[in-house]
């Protein structure tokens, strides 16, 4: 298994952890997205495959704290959509078996 991460953010380590919201993507055999909120949030998460076909979508209300979800899919390119209280980010990840 390996673990690929792809933060594609223009922003320095110190301001990312200057936000409020953290995201992490990872990607082994499963693509894992992990959040981290400081307050009550709703969240949607999609992952798209290569040709922008939705392929998993994920969406709560008020959530606090720590929200993680996993999907298995194939191996692949994937991008990962995340939108908290409407603010959306996109990062490219790779699934590999």
């Amino acid at each position: 298994m390996y673990i690929i991460q792809y933060p594609e953010s223009t922003l320095s380590v110190e301001q990312r952890h200057q936000q409020e919201n953290h995201i992490t993507v990872f990607s082994g055999d499963a693509i894992s997205v992990r959040l981290s909120l400081a307050r009550s949030s709703d969240v949607s998460i999609e992952i798209f495959n290569i040709l922008g076909d939705v392929v998993y979508i994920r969406k709560k209300s008020n959530v606090t704290g720590i929200f993680e979800t996993k999907w298995y899919g194939i191996p692949g390119i994937y991008f990962v959509k995340t939108a908290v209280d409407g603010k959306e980010n996109i990062e490219k990840t790779i699934l590999i078996r």
